[in-house]
């Protein structure tokens, strides 16, 4: 009976299979050693504890690693004399021990390591390991959470001339800023001999918020240092502090002397002029510096932050930050693609399918929203979740089989920018539920939790048109070709996948009259 258990759980998940073997091997053994008795060591049925005390971290409440891997054969071991004790105690009243030692050693377990800032904590169990690691390695990549999510101060093009822990002055507790200057085609930020503040492309360019935010601080009237001099006494020349909301304040400093448009106690919004950039402070030439911190207060520690978007040489880069020497400009979303995209509770779609195997079938969706106000695509079975962030629209989160055609959205266009126009490019992560079937896609992850570098998953996508563009997959042995045409009142007209010669289709209905 053990072994056929043995072999159904190594079908539904490869990992809780090694989990289960491993520590109950690990904590029988150390029996055996103790003991020096086999038949106490492996047939004592309390020590299924340790069976699921190695299951529980290694593959259910920790994110499956090698280092969960070795914390739960570290757990499996420390619960031997606690089940001994526990069992001891117990036999005394004529009752077995069941799950105490468990459950004493898992909580304890998770408890330490929830004080000591263990990031790799199981936020959201998807039924298996595979699959919480599948969601947890794309979330990582798609969304990063250890930073704060901003716009760029500016507009136009302009490039990073010092990043976190530059080489001059973004240093210890400061270390997380960046100071922008514009140069031109040969990488030089002035033209003439530079001798003047005027020969700076950067100066006196507009600078705007990157928050929303409550301004607490404004200082104006210091005068711009001439070009190769710099105010030691005060280094932060002209500058702007807001706060925002998150629990956070944004700094823009070095701003030129009467050209800073807000004041103290002002509400401002994302992108509204905050005054023109200037070479006040300690300052050897106009630049903008940029940086969030903790407090109110110049001087205090830096915090990590990211872009929302941005573009890089036709490039489209989400929540992400430039490094020192790129050349960046802002994505601003297009106000009718925003619109086209922003689907709406109760929207209704209908498509026709259109491929082998399923030609001719109907395919009905509705836009409904989840108890936490998430968003998603039903076809009354599957789930797709979505959300606009920032300059793109994203599909977040895919629930269902791979014989639901709904999955093809996600593959076709886990991230659309929101300012499509012919030559962008971009790249993304896809979760590899969405690509591969059950079975592969198990031995994958199950490698994958050993060596994370082994997935190598590569999906590119380029903008043919303001409503339009093509993407390419390829993982192993599969290459898929995707296109999408995205409707110009809302939703999507038509999602295209060709993998091996053959074409999947996903066509619009004429007569869909739900969406006029």
């Amino acid at each position: 009976m053990g072994l056929g258990l043995f072999l159904v759980l190594l079908l539904a998940s490869r990992i809780l299979a090694l989990l289960a073997l491993t520590g109950y091997l690990a904590g029988s053994l150390l029996v055996y050693l103790f003991t020096g008795s086999s038949a106490e060591a492996f047939s004592n049925l309390a020590h299924f504890n340790f069976i699921l005390i190695a299951m529980a971290l290694g593959g259910v409440f920790l994110i499956p690693s090698p280092r969960s891997y070795l914390l739960a054969l570290i757990a499996s071991a420390m619960a031997v004399p606690l089940t001994e004790a526990s069992r001891a105690f117990w036999e005394r009243f004529g009752l077995p021990a069941f799950a105490l030692p468990f459950n004493l050693t898992t909580l304890l377990v998770l408890y330490a390591l929830g004080v000591s800032g263990y990031r790799r904590l199981t936020g959201y169990y998807r039924g298996t390991p595979e699959s919480t690691l599948d969601h947890y390695l794309t979330w990582e990549k798609r969304f990063p959470s250890t930073a704060w999510e901003v716009e760029l101060p500016v507009s136009g093009r302009w490039t990073v001339w010092q990043g976190p822990d530059g080489q001059f002055t973004h240093k210890g507790p400061w270390r997380y800023a960046l100071d922008f200057v514009i140069t031109d085609e040969e990488g030089r930020t002035h033209g003439g001999d530079g001798t003047r503040l005027e020969d700076y492309y950067a100066y006196r360019k507009p600078v705007l918020s990157p928050v929303s935010g409550r301004v607490v601080e404004v200082v104006d009237g210091l005068p711009d240092e001439p070009p190769g001099s710099a105010n030691r006494e005060q280094p932060w020349g002209n500058y702007v502090v807001i706060h925002d909301q998150r629990g956070f304040y944004a700094v823009l400093a070095h701003l030129s002397p009467g050209t800073v448009k807000v004041k103290k106690g002002d509400w401002v919004v994302k992108g509204a002029l905050v005054g023109l950039c200037g070479s006040s402070g300690y300052s050897p030439e106009p630049h903008l510096h940029l940086h969030l911190q903790t407090g109110p207060e110049l001087g205090s520690p830096t915090i990590p932050f990211l872009f929302s978007g941005y573009l890089r040489n036709g490039e489209f880069h989400a929540l992400s930050l430039p490094a020192e020497g790129e050349t960046v400009e802002p994505a601003l979303p297009e106000k009718r693609l925003k619109q086209s995209l922003n689907l709406l509770l109760g929207q209704k779609f209908t498509y026709e399918v259109q491929g082998e195997g399923g030609s001719g079938e109907i395919l009905h969706l509705e836009v409904k929203m989840a108890p936490d106000g998430t968003f998603y695509l039903t076809d009354g079975k599957a789930r797709l979740y979505f959300a606009q962030r920032g300059a793109a629209f994203c599909f977040l989160n895919y629930e269902g089989t791979n014989r639901s055609p709904l999955r093809w959205f996600f593959l076709a266009a886990p991230r659309i920018p929101l300012n499509l126009r012919p030559g962008i490019s971009w790249s993304d992560h896809l979760p590899l539920e969405i690509l591969l079937p059950p079975l592969k896609k198990g031995l994958y992850l199950f490698l994958i939790s050993f060596w994370p570098s082994f997935l190598r998953l590569e999906a590119r996508y380029q903008a043919l048109g303001r409503f339009d563009f093509r993407g390419r997959i390829i993982f192993s042995d599969y290459e898929v070709e995707t296109a999408v045409k995205i409707h110009p009142l809302a939703g999507f007209e038509e999602v295209v996948i060709r993998r091996k010669g053959r074409t999947l289709r996903l066509r619009r209905r004429e007569n869909d009259e739900e969406n006029a």
